[in-house]
C-alpha cells in the first residue's frame, strides 16, 4: 500500500491564501450588496418623500384656490347688492324728477271736443316712442339691425316707421335702468375674475 505524500509547505500555504481571498471576496459581494440595498432604500425614501411634498403642496394649492374665489364671491356678492341699490336710488330719483318736457299749450276757439281731450291728455302723459326710435335704440343695443313690427323689414310700407310703437321714454328709461345694471353686474363679474386669476397665477 502506497504512503500518502505529505502536503508540503508552500501548497498548505497555497490554499490557505485561496481561501483567504474566497472570504474578501465574499466579504466584498457581501458589502457591495449591502450598500446596493441601502441605496434602494435611499432612492425609495427620496421618492416617497417626493410624492409627500408634492400631495402638499397640490393641497395648499387647492386650500389657496379655494381661499381666493370664497374671497372673489364675496366681493362679487358685495358688488352685485352695491349695484342693486344705486339702481333702486336712481329709480326713486327719477320718479321725482322732470325728464320731459311740457306740452306745447294749446287755446282752443270752442269748447274742446272728446277727441281733442283726450290728444290733450296724451300730450301731457310720457311722449310716445316712434317705432324707428325703438329700431335705433334696440339696434344700438344688440349691435345689428332688429326691426320694430315693419319697421326696418323688407318691404315696409311707407309711414312704418312713424308709426307709434306703444312704448313711451318712460318705458325707454325702465329698458336704459336695467340695461344699466346689468353691464355693471357684468363688468363687475369680469373685474374678480381678472383679480383671480392674476393672485392664483
Amino acid at each position: 500500500m502506497p504512503t500518502p505524500t505529505p502536503i508540503s509547505t508552500a501548497a498548505r500555504h497555497l490554499m490557505a491564501l485561496a481561501l483567504l481571498l474566497l472570504a474578501f471576496a465574499g466579504l466584498q459581494y457581501a458589502q457591495r450588496q449591502h450598500y446596493i440595498d441601502q441605496g434602494i432604500r435611499q432612492e425609495r425614501d427620496r421618492w416617497e418623500e417626493m410624492q409627500r411634498q408634492v400631495e402638499r403642496d397640490a393641497r395648499a394649492t387647492y386650500d389657496e384656490n379655494l381661499r381666493l374665489g370664497r374671497r372673489a364671491a364675496a366681493a362679487q356678492l358685495a358688488d352685485e347688492r352695491q349695484g342693486r341699490l344705486f339702481a333702486e336710488r336712481l329709480a326713486t330719483e327719477r320718479n321725482h324728477a322732470t325728464l320731459t318736457l311740457p306740452a306745447p299749450s294749446c287755446t282752443l276757439a270752442i269748447s274742446p271736443t272728446p277727441r281733442a281731450q283726450l290728444d290733450l291728455a296724451a300730450r301731457a302723459g310720457s311722449p310716445g316712442l316712434t317705432a324707428d326710435a325703438v329700431r335705433l335704440w334696440n339696434s344700438a343695443l344688440a349691435g345689428v339691425d332688429v326691426p320694430t313690427g315693419a319697421c326696418g323689414a323688407d318691404g315696409a310700407p311707407d309711414g312704418a316707421c312713424a308709426a307709434d310703437s306703444g312704448l313711451t321714454v318712460a318705458d325707454a328709461w325702465d329698458n336704459q335702468a336695467a340695461n344699466a345694471l346689468a353691464c355693471r353686474i357684468d363688468r363687475g363679474r369680469l373685474t374678480q375674475l381678472q383679480s383671480y386669476l392674476r393672485q392664483a397665477h
